[in-house]
């Protein structure tokens, strides 16, 4: 069992960002993974398809090879009948990842998870910013659940709200409709793959900006190493100082 909100940067006051390289490592080790970057992962969550994406997004950047996300999650394992183990999970191991590690040869991927200046000027460009919270989060129209931040988005950004790739099931819709969700914020996921270029995926908190990260992926073959996340996402931007980190409100009539 993979805790985010327990395998992440204590230091950071800040919820789900991403710990040291030696942290995730060890952790996954604890929790009875074995350090290899080749080994074949699974990821699933209980929600369909919610939290799963961001533990594939560490684990594809720490460097772990074969990453796969269970679309529908637990709810459509047990609806498709198969077997559910009621157990708990084995406790942590005491294994020394130190000298397990150094056997193999982690390729991780640099400079993936992105912060409030590298947003900044990407906004300042009119680069591609992918924001996968609520319409109407996005638009300001409602506040944030985490207290104290502002409303609204970062300005320039681009709004495809998680749930919008995936059906009720949790499952990514097929590509012609993702690549319509795409082509309608102005994304051409076709040219993002052939140009290489960078596109940053923010949240609330870093989460399910790695559900339209994954649909881009899997549909359209993009290099993750172009695929960034905004590991601050809007818990961070909505706490900043308007004259430097704006945000952009839809006004009501």
């Amino acid at each position: 069992f993979f805790d985010l909100d327990d395998c992440c940067d204590k230091e950071s006051t800040l919820p789900h960002m991403m710990p040291t390289k030696d942290y995730f490592l060890d952790y996954l080790s604890g929790i009875g993974v074995p350090i290899d970057p080749n080994q074949d992962i699974v990821v699933y969550d209980t929600q369909g398809m919610f939290s799963s994406p961001r533990l594939w997004y560490m684990l594809k950047v720490a460097g772990f090879q074969n990453v796969a996300v269970l679309e529908g999650g637990l709810p459509g394992w047990d609806s498709s009948g198969f077997q559910i183990d009621t157990q708990s999970p084995p406790s942590k191991t005491d294994m020394d990842t130190v000298s397990v590690r150094n056997k193999y040869a982690f390729k991780p991927l640099e400079n993936s998870f992105v912060d409030k200046d590298r947003v900044k000027e990407a906004s300042e460009n009119k680069s591609a910013i992918i924001d996968a919270r609520s319409a109407d989060r996005f638009d300001g129209k409602v506040p944030e659940p985490r207290e104290g931040l502002r409303r609204g988005s970062i300005p320039f950004s681009l709004n495809i709200p998680f749930t919008s790739v995936i059906d009720d099931l949790g499952f990514l819709l097929p590509k012609p409709q993702v690549d319509q969700l795409f082509r309608g914020v102005g994304i051409d996921a076709e040219t993002v793959q052939q140009n290489k270029e960078d596109v940053i995926f923010s949240c609330g908190s870093g989460v399910t900006a790695c559900v339209p990260l994954l649909a881009l992926v899997h549909h359209f073959d993009v290099d993750l190493a172009h695929c960034k996340v905004y590991d601050g996402a809007f818990s961070e931007w909505g706490e900043l100082d308007d004259e430097n980190y704006p945000v952009t409100v839809v006004e009501t009539s």
